[in-house]
């Protein structure tokens, strides 16, 4: 029992500063989620014939996400969750921009 009150007092920080990180990556996820409806736009920005291929960006991100959680999980009990929380949307912001920037169908996949 005191090993879980150590964790809990560990992980509860400022209360403004928490509520700050989870707006913030709530709204980037709530962007992510906009990347469907302008596939066919990248398709044609890219002059690409399958839509599917395009997709393949956007999946690339789940498969990123999910190898990152495994990793993380272990993490948290080691560092403290606004840190990681910041770490990960940094990442997920230079990401972001890459993929923006990107002049060709490779740098675009690699950025995604």
């Amino acid at each position: 029992m005191g090993e879980a009150k150590r964790l809990a007092e560990r992980h509860t920080g400022d209360v403004r500063t928490n509520r700050k990180l989870y707006l913030a990556l709530f709204l980037i996820h709530i962007g992510l989620g906009v990347a469907g409806p302008v596939l066919s736009e990248i398709k044609s920005y890219f002059q690409m014939e399958s839509t599917a291929r395009v997709s393949l960006v956007f999946s690339a991100f789940g498969l990123a996400r999910l190898i990152c959680d495994l990793p993380g999980s272990f993490l948290i009990q080691k560092v403290k969750h606004e840190a990681l929380m910041v770490a990960g949307a940094s990442l997920l912001v230079i990401g972001s921009v890459m993929v923006t920037m990107a002049p060709s169908y490779e740098l675009f996949w690699l950025a995604g």
